[in-house]
């Protein structure tokens, strides 16, 4: 007895019912399978990265620049976010830390960090409230690899992510105004920072001053400051201390620059030595060179430059402990 259209409709559905009934619970144990191997793909990659990397410093062969296949070749964050469903937030960690182990090999060897921004771009994909990753990009990208534009854009997104983190908008309006001279749309940035909490109390003073002639440096000042309590590494700590040094003996300059002026407006001539302006009401005392020598006045042009210890001075320090 030959079957109706009917018939044959309704076990064609109970197939397709049947055929997705079984489907479903293969699909699960499919995910299932995948996460951990996706994950477990991740892992593998980094781990090899960073045991090569260890290998190079072990070795000291910092000749041999670390290869840039592996920075540059990781898929995008959005596409690993899309594979490994759930487990997002592992894999930035890792990221995370092959990225602070790359860094750390670059900066003793070759100095070049064409990859930083990728990595931090999918670290940071992956996990968008890593706020940790956007203040290690946003000031490491511009101060170390010169990459301002790309700090600009991950600081743009960290504030956006994490818009509660004063350093954020802080590090935002700092890169404004030393390396893109936008000081206009720098003070809106420090003004979100000043309204946040765990900001420093004199960032408020800094935004009122940052229009003189040394308030550009005050902020640098204190963005160094931060920054140097953002990293541990010696060598890191290191190079922001100089640059601290170099800040403050062109802001002293500056200073006693000024107040040579001044002092040549009411005498007629600039002061032979520097402690004349101290003597006056000019300026309360002659700073401290940073680095341990004096600094001095030329009294035709009223230019004042720093000059390092002498060799009799440093005698005086070294046996001044004794």
């Amino acid at each position: 007895m030959s079957k109706t259209h009917g018939t044959e409709l309704s076990e064609a559905k109970d197939r397709k019912s049947g055929l997705q009934g079984l489907a479903e619970p293969v699909a699960n144990q499919m995910s299932l399978i995948y996460r951990p191997v996706a994950v477990l793909g991740v892992m593998a990659i980094l781990l090899a990265s960073v045991y090569g990397v260890q290998r190079q410093i072990d070795s000291k062969a910092q000749n041999l620049p670390l290869s840039e296949s592996l920075l540059l070749s990781f898929p995008s964050g959005d596409y690993l976010k899309s594979t490994l469903l759930g487990f997002e937030a592992l894999a930035a960690d890792l990221i995370w830390a092959h990225t602070v182990v790359s860094f750390g090999e670059h900066l003793i060897t070759n100095q070049d960090y064409k990859g930083l921004y990728n990595l931090l771009d999918i670290t940071t994909r992956l996990d968008p409230f890593f706020n940790e990753a956007y203040r290690f990009g946003g000031i490491l990208l511009a101060m170390q690899a010169k990459q301002v534009d790309e700090s600009i854009m991950l600081l743009e997104r960290g504030i956006k992510n994490c818009p509660d983190d004063w350093r954020l908008h802080f590090i935002m309006g700092f890169n404004l105004t030393y390396y893109k001279n936008d000081t206009v749309n720098a003070v809106r940035y420090f003004e979100d920072a000043a309204r946040l909490p765990g900001h420093p109390t004199y960032l408020p003073r800094l935004i009122g001053n940052l229009y003189a002639k040394t308030g550009k440096i005050d902020m640098a000042l204190m963005f160094l400051e931060e920054a140097y309590k953002q990293f541990k590494d010696a060598k890191m700590r290191a190079e922001i201390e100089a640059q601290i040094k170099e800040l403050l003996v062109e802001k002293h300059t500056t200073i006693l620059e000024d107040a040579a002026q001044k002092y040549k407006r009411l005498y007629c001539a600039y002061p032979d030595r520097l402690a004349a302006l101290a003597q006056t009401t000019l300026i309360p005392a002659i700073p401290d060179e940073p680095y341990g020598g004096q600094y001095v006045i030329d009294p035709k042009t009223g230019k004042v430059t720093n000059q390092p210890p002498t060799p009799s001075q440093n005698l005086e320090g070294s046996g001044s402990g004794k």
